[in-house]
């Protein structure tokens, strides 16, 4: 037998699930604290061990061997230092962390924060359905207290601090690490982490030359496409790109999605001591929402599909709430080695929010026509508005929010 561990070469951490096989057709994977045996190979005998986001290593076989996997991703060791990503049993931090592999065999097309369903203190839901709308609670805390982090640079919105993961809708294809920071975190920023941080790592630039794509369809009617490339390592410095767009229906009525997602990301060494990298990232969506809850007797009769918030008008059938938003980040961050003690890491970033939704806004006139299944007949309510001598009483609004966002952090 040969025994022995996987780890990431950068944080020491163990990685679960690595493939490895021998050159005589012996194979396996490593259990949740990294661990693996090979029963049928002997000392010497060539293997291979691969792991999602890792170099493959080829090595020869030994006893109580440590297999130290470097990562394809350039720049993501300072990345982490710089986002202050903790490291399990040695950050003194309660911390639960999801790697690019469980990401790609679970997500699908779920939403992101759906990745977080199984860790310990974290509540998640879907909300009203919506492609966008979950929320997630943290130790009893909502996202206004919770410090959402990309790349180390905050997302919590400027004006009520909530986070809306519809402006991030399809980052999950370009996840490197997602990390739970429960409590007390291991952030150097003054943000309102009172319940934890959310720590979002995306993938830097691929040293790997190569690209795949990828489909997802649901039973309802929805469709994921992702397209990933890199042109690997070269003298002008690498790039990368991942794209994906999800279109069709929600899972509940008139929940339509049309959803776009980008990543681009570009590295260039500076010598051997200092590095420079661009990233760029933003998801521009639209999709339909579900803000009224079901009564008891609604669900009963109508199932856990139905949407209230529907109305017809000129026999076209609507969404009352429509929510649509485009709020890009762009990154130069600037990797400095000045010796083996000091490192300088700084990122220059920029964001700009554009979109806004719509909901209702008056009350309800008595005369108000629903259809058979409870849902608003508009036909009527427009000639109602129109007679009015005090204006409208029932109407559709639509609430705009643009912000512009810049800083510069230095660790």
């Amino acid at each position: 037998q040969i025994k022995g561990k996987v780890i990431d070469q950068t944080t020491k951490e163990v990685l679960a699930g690595a493939t490895i096989t021998s050159d005589k057709g012996d194979g396996t994977t490593s259990g949740l604290d990294g661990t693996f045996v090979l029963a049928k190979t002997k000392k010497g005998q060539d293997i291979k061990v691969s792991f999602v986001g890792y170099k493959t290593s080829k090595l020869d076989a030994k006893d109580d061997m440590v297999v130290e996997m470097a990562s394809t991703s350039i720049g993501l060791k300072e990345v982490a230092v710089f986002a202050n990503v903790g490291v399990d049993r040695k950050t003194p931090v309660a911390i639960s962390t999801v790697n690019a592999k469980f990401a790609q065999e679970n997500l699908g097309t779920q939403e992101l924060p759906e990745l977080l369903k199984a860790t310990p203190s974290a509540f998640m839901t879907k909300s009203g359905g919506g492609y966008g709308d979950s929320r997630i609670n943290i130790r009893g805390f909502d996202s206004k207290n919770l410090g959402v982090l990309i790349n180390g640079v905050p997302v919590n919105d400027m004006e009520g601090g909530t986070v809306y993961f519809s402006n991030w809708a399809g980052i999950g294809d370009a996840l490197k690490t997602m990390q739970v920071q429960r409590g007390m975190g291991a952030s150097k920023l003054a943000i309102s982490s009172v319940g934890g941080t959310l720590d979002i790592i995306t993938k830097t630039t691929d040293a790997e030359k190569g690209g795949s794509i990828s489909q997802s369809l649901t039973s309802y009617g929805q469709s994921h496409t992702v397209l990933s490339l890199s042109t690997g390592n070269t003298k002008r410095g690498a790039f990368s790109f991942v794209g994906s767009t999800t279109q069709g229906n929600g899972y509940v009525d008139n929940t339509y999605t049309k959803a776009y997602s980008y990543f681009l990301s570009y590295a260039k060494d500076l010598g051997s001591k200092h590095q420079l990298q661009i990233i760029a990232l933003g998801a521009p969506q639209e999709h339909g929402q579900r803000s009224s809850r079901l009564t008891p007797a609604e669900y009963d009769k109508y199932g856990l599909k139905y949407n209230k918030d529907i109305y017809t008008i000129g026999g076209d059938q609507k969404n009352i709430n429509i929510n649509y938003f485009h709020k890009p980040i762009f990154a130069i961050n600037d990797y400095w080695t000045l010796n083996s003690k000091t490192k300088i890491t700084t990122s220059v970033y920029a964001s700009f929010g554009h979109g806004g939704g719509s909901g209702a806004i008056g009350s309800y006139a008595s005369t108000i026509t629903k259809n058979a299944d409870g849902q608003l007949l508009m036909d009527p309510q427009a000639v109602i508005n129109a007679n009015s001598t005090t204006g409208s009483k029932y109407a559709i609004r639509n609430s705009i929010n643009n912000h512009e966002w810049y800083g510069v952090l230095s660790t």
